[in-house]
């Protein structure tokens, strides 16, 4: 029983272990990636933009969380926040 305990415990910490590791594989994409990437919620609103973002809108992070992107795609990239 204790064996079971022990065993099951050092199985969870492995898989958090893991999993922690692939976060921090994730975050180390979005923030070093040449593409502008923009994270939003179900209703669209911003939730998270990588550096690229910023330096391509010139607008700092904070001032896009919680917006609308509202974007047209022509030869420089435009957007606007509702």
């Amino acid at each position: 029983m204790f064996i079971t305990a022990v065993a099951d415990t050092l199985a969870g910490i492995i898989r958090r272990k893991k999993t922690e590791d692939k976060l921090k594989q994730a975050a180390t994409v979005f923030e070093s990636a040449a593409e502008g990437i923009v994270i939003t919620d179900e209703q669209a609103r911003i939730t998270a933009v990588n550096q690229t973002v910023v330096a391509m809108t010139g607008y700092s992070e904070n001032e896009m969380l919680g917006k609308t992107p509202a974007s047209g795609v022509q030869s420089t990239m435009i957007v606007t926040f509702s």
